[in-house]
C-alpha cells in the first residue's frame, strides 16, 4: 500500500534487491524513445532485454538496436488472461553440439595412408598369429580388412548397398577362428558395421552452412573495412565475432572441395575396442596424425582466404579452429525472424493480433471498443 503512486520500475528493482545480499540493480524512470533517442548506447552493456507492454513504435526502435549488438530480446504483452511471448535472436552459431551418439570417423572406405600402413604391417597374414593376438585385432582393423577381401572379389567397387553389407557380414563371420572363445573383436566388428561404412561428407544442412560461409565472409570484411574507424563498438565486436565463425566455415569448405575429395577434417577420436594398449595407442596416433594434417590444411585455406580479403589473422586462434574442424559434422546455424520481417514483410501480422488482444482487454474492462469480425476470432468466453 506503501507504494501506491511510486514508479513500478523502482518498487520491481526494490524487491528485486531484498531477493539476497548479491542482487543488485537500478532503474531508469524516463520513456524508452527519449532514453535511446539522447543516449544510443544505452543498451550495450545490457546481455538481455526484456519489453513489455511497449507501443510497436518503440518496440520496433528497441528490437533494431537488440539485433544490431546480438542482445537477446524477449517480447511480452498481457491483456487480461490472454498474453504473448516473443523470442527475438540474431543469428545463432553451433559449432559444439554434444550429440548423444557421434558415429566414429574411421574411413573404413577412404582409410588415410598411414591407416592402410599399420594394418598391412601388423595384420597382413592372420593365419600367422596366436589365438591370444587374433583376438585382440583392433575391429576397425577387420573392417579393412573384410571390405578389402570384398573390393577385390568385385572389381575393385566398395560397399554402399544393404546387400553388400550382408555380403560384408558374411566375410567377417568367417573370421571366427574355431577355439577362440573371446572373439569379442568379432562381434564389435559385426556391431560396427552399419555406421563405419559411413563416410564424413556433410550433411544437407551443414553443407548449406558451407557452401555460404565465403560469400558471407566477402560481406562482413567489407563492412568491417569500411567501419573501421569504430574498432572497440559494441557492433565490431559482433560483426567480428560473427566473421570468426564464417572464416573457419569458409575454410573447412575449401578443404572438402580439395584435400578433403568431399569429406571433412578428420577430427581424431577413436571408440573403444578389444585390443592390446599398446595396439590402441598406435591407432589412435594413426588417426590424431591425420587429424592434425588436416587441421592443418585447412589452416592453410584460411590464411589464403584472409589474405584475399586483407583481414587479419587475429580473428582464429589455432585451438579455436582445431575445435571447428573436431566438431564439422554437427555445425549449425540457427536463423530466426527479425521484428522487421514481421512488420514490414506480411509474414507474421503482428499488428492484427495486437489489435485483436487490445479488443479484448478492452471488452474485459467493460468498454465498448468495436472489434473487427477478423479479430474477434482471438476472443474466446
Amino acid at each position: 500500500v506503501g507504494d501506491v503512486g511510486s514508479s513500478r520500475a523502482e518498487c520491481v528493482t526494490k524487491l528485486l534487491q531484498e531477493l539476497n545480499e548479491h542482487v543488485a540493480g537500478k532503474f531508469v524512470d524516463e520513456d524508452i524513445s527519449q532514453v535511446l533517442e539522447a543516449r544510443p548506447d544505452f543498451l550495450d552493456p545490457f546481455k538481455l532485454v526484456i519489453a513489455t507492454q511497449m507501443s510497436a513504435g518503440d518496440l520496433r526502435m528497441v528490437a533494431h538496436k537488440c539485433a544490431e549488438r546480438s542482445i537477446p530480446l524477449l517480447v511480452t504483452q498481457c491483456y487480461g488472461l490472454v498474453g504473448t511471448l516473443r523470442v527475438l535472436l540474431n543469428e545463432h552459431y553451433v559449432v559444439e553440439s554434444h550429440p548423444e551418439h557421434p558415429f566414429p570417423d574411421l574411413r573404413v572406405l577412404a582409410p588415410p595412408a598411414e591407416l592402410v600402413h599399420f594394418v598391412k604391417d601388423r595384420y597382413s597374414n592372420l593365419c600367422e598369429l596366436a589365438s591370444a593376438d587374433y583376438a585382440h585385432i583392433p575391429y576397425v582393423a577387420i573392417l579393412l580388412k573384410a571390405v578389402g577381401e570384398w573390393s577385390a572379389a568385385n572389381n575393385g567397387q566398395m560397399p554402399s548397398s544393404y546387400q553388400h553389407k550382408k555380403e560384408l557380414r558374411s566375410i567377417i563371420e568367417k573370421y571366427r577362428r574355431p577355439g577362440v572363445q573371446a572373439d569379442q573383436n568379432i562381434n564389435e566388428a559385426l556391431t560396427a558395421l552399419n555406421t563405419a561404412l559411413s563416410l564424413p561428407s556433410p550433411s544437407v544442412s551443414t553443407r548449406a552452412v558451407l557452401e555460404s560461409a565465403r560469400e558471407r565472409v566477402t560481406e562482413l570484411a567489407a563492412w568491417i573495412h569500411s567501419h573501421n574507424t569504430s574498432k572497440d563498438g559494441p557492433d565490431m565486436s559482433v560483426r567480428r565475432k560473427d566473421l570468426s565463425f564464417w572464416l573457419m566455415a569458409a575454410a573447412v569448405n575449401a578443404f572438402v572441395n580439395s584435400e578433403g575429395k568431399g569429406m571433412l577434417p578428420t577430427n581424431g577420436a577413436i571408440p573403444d575396442m578389444t585390443t592390446h594398449t599398446e595396439t590402441y595407442v598406435a591407432l589412435q596416433q594413426v588417426y590424431q596424425a591425420q587429424a592434425a594434417a588436416d587441421l592443418s590444411a585447412v589452416m592453410a585455406h584460411l590464411q589464403h582466404i584472409t589474405m584475399q580479403e586483407s583481414l587479419s589473422l587475429d580473428l582464429i586462434d589455432h585451438e579455436r579452429l582445431k575445435i571447428f574442424c573436431k566438431n564439422a559434422q554437427h555445425i549449425a546455424l540457427l536463423s530466426y525472424r527479425s521484428m522487421e520481417d514481421e512488420y514490414e514483410t506480411g509474414l507474421v501480422k503482428t499488428s492484427t493480433i495486437t489489435s485483436a488482444l487490445e479488443c479484448i482487454a478492452s471488452r474485459d474492462r467493460g468498454h465498448e471498443k468495436p472489434c473487427s469480425t477478423r479479430n474477434r476470432i482471438f476472443h474466446r468466453r
